[in-house]
């Protein structure tokens, strides 16, 4: 198409090139000018500054007084109310593509999701209305997708002090257009008094000894939109990474509303570049609000965890995080909101992950017993399953389980070692009924007794390094890949969503 009759090539090309870089195309400039002896201008900025000329209307709520209810005073919620006959507080809003345009700018799997640092930011309201400066715990649970159009409303409802003092919190939405619909939970966490700094020196800047990172790999790693795209420069320094990050365009105007803004928090987290999301909030407290430029320390102290410290462009403290842990985005289908509450079980692939090779011992003719087990105490105990079909099968297998787990939980010297059950066929189409037995034995005691137990499923080899790397009580080998079950919102009208196509368990 660039070469047409009566048009210069280089000029149609290189109008093309322009044409594509305005609508958001990445081109290499650099590229197309080497050899040329071009370099970098600076622009004089007169005809290039723009300033709006007409307000930006604002989020109008009304008068909610006249209706009985406080104003919220922040850019998410409206109105709060204290329950009556109750130490409870009830904090409502009501969220929309339209009223909040930059949400838009968070997407997963190309539908708009609530970030996990808005619901930080809705706890960390709620505290403020009740006298809490940390949130010691903060909980997710369920992603909120927004509708392209329309709303969902959003209740923060924070009950009466426990004996510690604590307040439990809970975040919960629902359509706007469904007033008679489900509510949805999700995130729960508790309140409590008592703020804590996690500081960090930040008068010298960048730190010393910290080597700057390259954020081409971090910024592909999302489906991010400008208002989220705040990261300016990383460096990491062993354990640690140091993050500049700016508020940028129109979000900029709105950061002094809200406590941090949650675009400019979940660009320093994304600063990590693991590609994980928070799942999990542990010891927040909020010491300044309003903050556009901050600078952060993050430190992995964990595969899955890092404390969080904050700061503004002056390196007085704005925010602190004793531990933040963090999981893969969630996974949302088209249409999450409509499929009700019907979910299954599937057994996904686990993150491949590098763990230290474990020493195992497997009980059969060599080692007949754990009381056999003898030497330095291995990580890993073996216990293959031979199971069976027939009521005696299921009665004899799971007698001898239960003997091993109360054996294995008797005997000190196995405190800090697994017992790994091998089973085949035990789980999905399931073939082997007293391996399913076991199963159910086992998931009572190692709801017990976390971290005593592993089950396993497999139909092939057992790749018993990789399995106990993954670090989950429950995965299904298949082909030789390690599987981890996870809860799957049944998509509407799909061909799983029949009632009667399996097992559903309904409760309340």
């Amino acid at each position: 198409p660039l070469l047409r009759r009566d048009r210069p090539e280089e000029h149609t090309l290189v109008t093309a090139l322009a044409r594509l870089h305005v609508t958001g195309v990445p081109v290499d400039w650099a590229r197309l000018f080497d050899g040329t002896g071009a370099r970098r201008v600076d622009l004089p900025t007169y005809p290039f500054q723009h300033e709006r000329y007409w307000p930006r209307p604002a989020r109008r709520i009304g008068d909610v007084t006249g209706a009985g209810l406080s104003p919220a005073e922040h850019p998410l919620l409206g109105a709060t109310v204290a329950l009556a006959n109750a130490e409870g507080t009830l904090l409502t809003g009501r969220l929309s593509l339209k009223a909040q345009p930059w949400l838009g700018d968070h997407r997963v799997g190309g539908m708009a999701v609530f970030p996990a640092t808005g619901f930080l930011e809705l706890a960390v309201r709620a505290g403020d209305q009740v006298a809490c400066d940390r949130v010691e715990r903060l909980t997710l649970a369920e992603p909120l997708v927004l509708p392209e159009d329309g709303a969902v409303v959003v209740q923060i409802q924070v009950d009466a002090p426990a004996a510690s003092g604590a307040r439990p919190v809970r975040i919960f939405s629902r359509p706007d257009a469904d007033a008679d619909g489900a509510w949805t939970q999700h995130a729960s966490g508790e309140l409590v008094r008592g703020e804590r700094t996690v500081g960090f020196d930040a008068s010298v800047w960048p730190p010393k000894g910290a080597v700057v990172a390259e954020l081409t790999g971090i910024q592909e790693e999302a489906d991010l939109g400008p208002a989220f795209d705040g990261l300016r420069t990383v460096w990491r320094r062993g354990e640690e990474t140091f993050v500049e990050a700016v508020l940028p365009g129109e979000a900029a105007d709105e950061a002094a509303g809200f406590g941090v803004h949650p675009a400019l928090l979940a660009a320093v987290v994304r600063a990590d570049g693991r590609g994980l999301v928070p799942a999990a909030w542990s010891g927040v407290s909020l010491h300044a609000s309003g903050a556009s430029v901050v600078r952060a320390r993050i430190v992995r102290t964990g595969e899955e965890t890092l404390a969080l410290a904050v700061a503004d462009a002056a390196g007085e403290p704005v925010l602190s995080a004793e531990a933040v842990t963090l999981a893969e985005p969630a996974a949302v289908a088209q249409g999450a909101a409509a499929a009700g509450s019907l979910l299954r079980l599937e057994w996904v692939p686990a993150p491949s992950r590098a763990g230290e090779r474990v020493t195992a011992v497997t009980l059969g003719e060599d080692v007949p017993s754990l009381a056999e087990v003898a030497g330095e105490v291995p990580g890993a105990v073996v216990v293959p399953v031979v199971g069976g079909s027939t009521p005696g099968d299921v009665h004899g297998v799971t007698a001898w389980v239960l003997g091993l787990v109360q054996e294995w939980l008797a005997e000190p010297r196995f405190v800090d070692a697994r017992l790994v059950f091998v089973t085949r066929g035990a789980v999905d189409g399931v073939s082997d009924l007293a391996g399913a037995a076991v199963w159910g034995l086992v998931r009572a005691a190692e709801s017990e007794n976390p971290g005593r137990f592993v089950l396993v499923d497999t139909d092939g080899e057992l790749p018993l390094d990789a399995v106990l790397a993954v670090g989950e009580q429950q995965v299904v080998v298949r082909d030789g890949v390690v599987r981890v079950g996870r809860l799957a919102r049944v998509a509407p009208g799909g061909p799983s969503s029949g009632w009667g196509t399996g097992t559903v368990v309904i409760t309340g």
